[in-house]
């Protein structure tokens, strides 16, 4: 796969599209390797989001945290709390978006754990984002034990216009 900085599509056979989006991460000498991120691609197939994160050495972590903005708030309105056996996707509740409570579950599911790659997807549902519909997700992930943040500072982003 190309890497890429920002959203961009990838043309396929047959017509079909596939919205991909990356981000990198230097290694920091200050955090463990294995919970060190190296980079990540969030790809949009028409119906799930899947997210390829890469480490330093292979992840060993209790749990790291992947953030989403659906709503263009400057906060994070759901997270995806990620650990080796499952992932949970979370949403804050509607009256309060900002609250930093995210205790609505809205998926569960099993990441798949290779070396120092973690994969998960989850349906675009799970962000309350409509099928088919056109979306604007603001994404960055934290592991709250080293610190580590990717990117850095500010946030990436995944759009979808139809």
């Amino acid at each position: 796969m190309i890497r890429l900085q920002k959203a961009a599509w990838v043309v396929l056979a047959l017509g079909a599209a596939l919205l991909v989006a990356g981000c990198d991460d230097p290694n920091e000498s200050a955090v463990p390797d294995e919970v060190d991120f190296r980079n990540a691609d969030v790809t949009y197939d028409g119906s799930q989001i899947v997210t390829d994160i890469e480490f330093y050495a292979p992840f060993t972590a209790g749990e790291f945290f992947y953030y989403f903005d659906t709503a263009g708030l400057g906060c994070a309105n759901f997270l995806v709390k990620c650990r080796a056996g499952d992932f949970v996707v979370l949403g804050t509740a509607p009256d309060t978006p900002c609250s930093g409570l995210h205790n609505v579950s809205k998926y569960t599911g099993t990441p798949q754990l290779s070396g120092t790659s973690y994969r998960l997807a989850f349906p675009q549902s799970a962000l309350d984002v409509p099928p088919a519909s056109e979306f604007h997700l603001r994404y960055w992930f934290f592991e709250m034990g080293s610190g580590d943040r990717m990117p850095d500072t500010g946030d990436e982003d995944l759009v979808y216009v139809r």
